[in-house]
C-alpha cells in the first residue's frame, strides 16, 4: 500500500499499463516533417492543441478546454521563441533547441515555491512532448484493453484524451499534485486518479493488478484476497453511486414536480450530434462552427461547409441544432482571418466583429448555413455581441444571403430562428434593447464572467479570482432571464455554469428552462433536477441573489 495525492474520487481495480512518450495522434498533421521550420512546428502543435481543445470542450467542458488555450499562448511567447532561435544560431539542431528551450523553462518553474506555479512546469513538459511528436512524426493512437489503469511518470494535460477512453478506468503517476492542469481534467472526467507517488511508480510493471483509491490517495499493488474483502464495501458504494448517476442518461430532464427542463448538448463535430439521442437530450444548444476552420489549411469553401452542416442536421434528426456563427479571434486564431498585430486580441477583432470585418467570408459561411437549413431544425446564433448595431448588421447580411439563394433556386427554411450570445456585460446590462431583435438568447457564462470581472481565466496568476458566483455575474444573468420572461423570448445558458451542479437550481429558479452543456455533465445535472421543484429553485435563486458576497 502506497500513499500519493488523491485528485479524483472513486475507487477501482484494474490492470497496469505504462504510458510513456505516447501522445495522442490527430490525423491532420504535417507529413513532411524533415522540412519543417520552427514556425511550422509551432503551427502544427497549435493545430493538435486546437483539436484537443475541441475534444475536451465537447466531452468535458469549455472551462477545462481553456487549459489548451493557455498552451497555445505559451507557444506564441516571444521569450520562448527567442530562446529556441538563439540555440539554433549556436548550431544546435531544431529538435534539440526545442527540447532545451522547453526543458529550461520547465526546470525554472519546478523550483518555484508557490505550489500552483510550480505545477505549471508540467505544462512545458506537455508542450515538449507534443512538439517532439510533431518533429519526429511519431504521434500514435493507442488502443487500451478493458480495465486499464494508466501508469506514467508525469500526467500531462494532453493525456486526458487517453483518459476519455471507456477502457481506461483510472490513472496513477509519479509526479504531480492536486493543482496541476492534468489533475483538474482528471477530476472533470470523474475517473479515480492518484498522483505524486514518487519513485514507487518504478516498481509497477505492465499487467499487474492495482487498486486506485482517488479519495484517500492510496494505491495497492497486487492486492491479496484479504485486502479485497476489506475493500468490498467501498467498491460497492462507489459502483452503486456511479450506476445511479449513469441511470439518468436514459431519462429526460425533469424536476421532481414534473416540470420539464430542456437539456441540450454543446458540440463541435458531426459525430457529437449522435450523443443527443443516447443521452436523452433535446438537441444541440451550441454547435461551434469555427472548429471546421481549424481543420483546414485554407478557408473551407461554401460547399465544404454546406455538406458539413447538412450532415450535423441529418444526424440530429428532428431535434434542433443551434449553430453559432464562427467565433474566431482572441485565443482562437485562423491565419486567413485573424489580425496578428493586435496587442490585446481578447478585446479586439473577434466573434461577430471579425465576421463583419471579413464580410465576404461571413457571407459564404451564412450561405452554407442557410442552404443546410433545408435538412433539419436549425437556429443561428451570433457570438460576442456588444451593441445593437452589430445584431442589425448581421441580420441584414443574413437577409441578403436568403434573397440571393431564393434567386438561385435553393430551398431553405425562411423562418430560421436567429439569436445572440450574451457574453459581454454591455449586452446583459442593455438586454432589453437587444432582445427585441432576437428569437432567442443564449448566455455564454465563460466570457460573461471573464469580462465582468476583468479576469483572464487562462492566467494562473489571477485564475483564483475567476468566480462564477460573484454577485455581479449572478445579477447580470438574472437581468437577462427577467427580460426573456418580459418579452417572451426563450433564454438558455450554454456556458460552464449550465453543467455546474452548484448553479443548477439557481438557473432554473430564474426561469431559465434550457441548459446546454457537455454530454458528460448531463446525467449528474438530471439527477440534481430530479430532487427539486420549481418553487424550491426559485427560493434558492432569490437567496443567492441577495447573499451579496
Amino acid at each position: 500500500m502506497y500513499k500519493g495525492i488523491g485528485v479524483s474520487q472513486g475507487i477501482v481495480m484494474g490492470t497496469a499499463l505504462w504510458l510513456r512518450n505516447n501522445p495522442l495522434s490527430f490525423n491532420e498533421l504535417h507529413e513532411d516533417v524533415d522540412h519543417l521550420n520552427l514556425g511550422e512546428i509551432i503551427e502544427q502543435t497549435k493545430k493538435v492543441l486546437q483539436q484537443m481543445e475541441a475534444e475536451i470542450a465537447n466531452n468535458i467542458g469549455q472551462a477545462e478546454a481553456s487549459i489548451f488555450e493557455m498552451h497555445q499562448l505559451i507557444l506564441e511567447d516571444d521569450y520562448l521563441i527567442e530562446q529556441i532561435e538563439e540555440l539554433q544560431k549556436k548550431g544546435v539542431s531544431l529538435k534539440d533547441s526545442v527540447r532545451q528551450g522547453l526543458s529550461t523553462l520547465s526546470e525554472q518553474f519546478s523550483k518555484l515555491t508557490d505550489d500552483y506555479m510550480r505545477e505549471r512546469s508540467g505544462d512545458f513538459n506537455n508542450l515538449l512532448q507534443l512538439m517532439m511528436g510533431v518533429i519526429e512524426g511519431n504521434l500514435k493512437q493507442i488502443d487500451f484493453p478493458p480495465g486499464t489503469v494508466l501508469v506514467t511518470d508525469e500526467l500531462y494535460p494532453s493525456d486526458i484524451i487517453h483518459l476519455q477512453a471507456k477502457e481506461v478506468i483510472g490513472v496513477i503517476s509519479g509526479k504531480g499534485g492536486s493543482n496541476g492542469h492534468a489533475a483538474i481534467l482528471a477530476r472533470s472526467l470523474g475517473k479515480p486518479a492518484v498522483l505524486g507517488l514518487g519513485n514507487v511508480i518504478n516498481e509497477i510493471v505492465n499487467g499487474i493488478q492495482i487498486v486506485v483509491d482517488g479519495e484517500s490517495g492510496l494505491i495497492i499493488i497486487e492486492p491479496n484476497e484479504q485486502t479485497l474483502q476489506s475493500l468490498h464495501h467501498k467498491f460497492e458504494i462507489s459502483s452503486k453511486h456511479k450506476d445511479y448517476i449513469d441511470s439518468f442518461r436514459y431519462k429526460k430532464a425533469a424536476l421532481r414536480d414534473g416540470t420539464r427542463v430542456h437539456m441540450l448538448a454543446n458540440a463541435a463535430k458531426t459525430v457529437d450530434a449522435k450523443d443527443i439521442e443516447g443521452y436523452q437530450l433535446d438537441g444541440i444548444g451550441l454547435f461551434r462552427t469555427e472548429y471546421l476552420y481549424y481543420e483546414h489549411n485554407d478557408l473551407p469553401s461554401e460547399e465544404v461547409q454546406f455538406e458539413y452542416y447538412k450532415s450535423v442536421l441529418s444526424t440530429a434528426g428532428e431535434k434542433s441544432v443551434t449553430f453559432r456563427t464562427f467565433d474566431i479571434g482572441g485565443d482562437k486564431a485562423v491565419p486567413q482571418l485573424t489580425v496578428s498585430q493586435e496587442t490585446n486580441p481578447f478585446l479586439g477583432l473577434r466573434g461577430i466583429r471579425l465576421a463583419l470585418y471579413h464580410s465576404q467570408a461571413f457571407r459564404i459561411h451564412l450561405r452554407a448555413l442557410v442552404r443546410a437549413s433545408h435538412y433539419g431544425r436549425m437556429e443561428i446564433m451570433f457570438p460576442f455581441i456588444c451593441n445593437v448595431q452589430e445584431v442589425l448588421q448581421a441580420k441584414k447580411l443574413l437577409q441578403e444571403v436568403m434573397s440571393e439563394l431564393t434567386l438561385e433556386g435553393h430551398s431553405y427554411d425562411s423562418n430560421i430562428p436567429v439569436g445572440i450570445m450574451v457574453e459581454i456585460p454591455s449586452a446583459a446590462i442593455n438586454i432589453e434593447s437587444f432582445i427585441r431583435h432576437c428569437d432567442f438568447v443564449s448566455i455564454g457564462t465563460n466570457d460573461l464572467v471573464q469580462y465582468t470581472l476583468g479576469i483572464d481565466r487562462t492566467n494562473p496568476l489571477v485564475a483564483d479570482l475567476y468566480r462564477e458566483e460573484d454577485p455581479a455575474v449572478l445579477e447580470l444573468i438574472a437581468k437577462v432571464a427577467s427580460a426573456g420572461q418580459k418579452y417572451q423570448v426563450p433564454v438558455s445558458v450554454c456556458g460552464e455554469m449550465a453543467g455546474n451542479p452548484k448553479f443548477t437550481e439557481f438557473l432554473i429558479g430564474l426561469g431559465i428552462a434550457k441548459l446546454s452543456m457537455s454530454v458528460a455533465r448531463s446525467s449528474e445535472i438530471k439527477e440534481i433536477l430530479s430532487r427539486t421543484t420549481l418553487d424550491e429553485c426559485a427560493i434558492i435563486a432569490a437567496q443567492m441573489l441577495h447573499a451579496g458576497t
